[in-house]
């Protein structure tokens, strides 16, 4: 693709994108546009000069994304009922594995060339006008990657033709999702001005996290955890009493691996692998420690140097001991406990966790998971990881 000429279109106050769109109009063949979100708000920015662009015998083509029920019915419909008249096809992306997130404009003349306008800018008002977006405005002699991309888009039927039924069904479920975000909206603002001592999100969404009866669900978790916690206190006393070698100590590693929630990297993995005798003493240490305040088990574990074991697995090796009396203290949890007010490192180390801090750890904990109603440390880690996981599910 040589590109002849490019330009960029911000929506500032020299230029907006629906400014941009209104030039492209002019003398275009064929028109395609591909965006995430589509909305009336939209539409009135470039109507007058679709509308004439179609009357004047003009082509056009839209894809519209359908996900996170964002593209609005009455538009889809409004395409619906244009495409009956004039030479316009409307396709969703309602069959893609992923999101479909693309904004572009495409414009095709009698001459071959092209103008394209790719880049931030959804067709809704935010993306034409109000919304600080960018994109690159492209003209070239000719241009058929993008014409021929999205052809196969429609051609292997990884999008939808517009049809009825399809946009009865999405009605039906954009109100549910639109009622469902007015009330988020009204939670979100009502947690937002809460004192995290009121544990006000973290009964939010403990609420939430009960609801859920997958295997996702609290109920699920808490069994699955409470089964892991089994396993987890065998496969230690394995090791501690048998000192398995070789390949039947990289087992036995494996299978308390995958009973943590704390998981090691390979590289570490391999590192703890090669010091069998250490970690057989390090089980020994933590199996030895029901009887100690957490801030004596922790000195204890701690004093077993091995490259690779941080305070995540010595205190996942403690919580397989006692989860009534041991937290486990990683990444995760030290985030959830942010919600209850108080704070530990962000990523938890053998030089920023001290005996103490744990103990300190522990015994908020024990008193957040009181004031939660759980009945031991292992259900308030399984909320703590709901939270995180959450958190992390909504950044993508």
């Amino acid at each position: 693709m040589k590109t002849d000429h490019y330009d960029l279109t911000w929506n500032d106050e020299n230029s907006e994108h629906s400014a941009a769109l209104a030039r492209l109009f002019e003398n275009a063949k064929h028109v395609d546009v591909a965006v995430a979100f589509a909305k009336m708000s939209g539409w009135e920015h470039i109507k007058d000069h679709l509308l004439h662009h179609l009357e004047q015998g003009g082509s056009a083509r839209f894809i519209v994304g359908l996900d996170f029920y964002q593209s609005e019915p009455t538009l889809l419909k409004l395409l619906l009922k244009l495409s009956r008249k004039h030479s316009l096809s409307v396709f969703v992306g309602d069959k893609l594995d992923g999101v479909f997130h693309p904004k572009v404009y495409r414009f095709e003349y009698v001459n071959k060339s092209v103008s394209m306008l790719i880049g931030s800018a959804n067709w809704t008002n935010g993306g034409m006008a109000d919304n600080y977006e960018c994109s690159v405005l492209l003209r070239l002699n000719s241009e058929t990657k993008i014409r021929t991309r999205l052809d196969a888009l429609c051609k292997d039927k990884l999008v939808s033709a517009l049809n009825p039924g399809i946009l009865r069904d999405y009605s039906r479920r954009y109100d549910i999702a639109r009622a469902t975000r007015a009330t988020e909206q009204r939670r979100l603002k009502r947690l937002r001005t809460a004192e995290p001592t009121t544990f006000a999100v973290l009964r939010e969404l403990l609420r939430e996290f009960r609801l859920d009866k997958s295997e996702r669900g609290f109920d699920a978790q808490v069994r699955n955890r409470a089964e892991a916690v089994k396993r987890a206190s065998k496969i230690m006393k394995l090791i501690a009493t048998s000192r398995p070698t070789g390949e039947g100590f990289d087992d036995q590693l494996r299978k308390l691996d995958a009973s943590f929630h704390s998981a090691i990297v390979p590289i570490f993995m391999k590192a703890i692998a090669g010091e069998p005798a250490a970690f057989a003493e390090l089980c020994t240490r933590a199996l030895a420690s029901g009887e100690l305040s957490p801030e004596q088990a922790f000195e204890k574990v701690r004093e077993v140097s091995i490259r690779g074991v941080g305070p995540n697995w010595r205190t996942e090796m403690l919580h397989s001991v006692d989860p009534s009396k041991f937290a486990v203290l990683n990444r995760n949890s030290s985030a959830g406990m942010r919600l209850a007010g108080p704070e530990f490192p962000e990523r938890p180390s053998n030089s920023n966790i001290t005996p103490q801090t744990y103990a300190q750890f522990c015994l908020d904990a024990r008193r957040v998971a009181a004031e939660l109603g759980l009945r031991n440390l292992s259900e308030l880690d399984a909320v703590f990881n709901e939270a995180y996981w959450q958190d992390m599910d909504d950044e993508d």
